[in-house]
């Protein structure tokens, strides 16, 4: 048996505790815009699976270009949403997203 193993799992139990500890201990959502409202988003998670996020006058938006609105939020965009578990549903307090793929163009 290695004698380094109790280390080892002492150094990586610390490591996981300090990531979860920096998150927070948030959840984040990636994926695409399936639809939304003025208080909830529904994230095409990974082309099967849907996530039902809550969003608040408190929650944020960034787009690489900078800070964002929700109305510039649309159906179709990539994103990843930083939320809390509140009970049995997910609150978003900071969503980052680019703009939805346009459709190509028919010649």
């Amino acid at each position: 048996m290695n004698r380094y193993t109790p280390l080892t799992s002492l150094i990586m139990l610390l490591a996981i505790s300090l990531a979860l500890a920096a998150h927070g201990g948030e959840e984040h959502v990636r994926g695409t815009v399936k639809s939304l409202t003025q208080t909830s988003i529904v994230i095409q998670v990974d082309g099967k699976r849907e996530q039902t996020v809550a969003l608040t006058d408190a929650t944020k938006y960034e787009t690489p270009d900078g800070p964002a609105t929700r109305a510039d939020l649309e159906v179709g965009a990539r994103l990843v949403v930083h939320a809390e578990k509140k009970g049995e549903r997910l609150v978003a307090h900071l969503v980052r997203f680019s703009a939805a793929k346009s459709a190509p163009r028919r010649r």
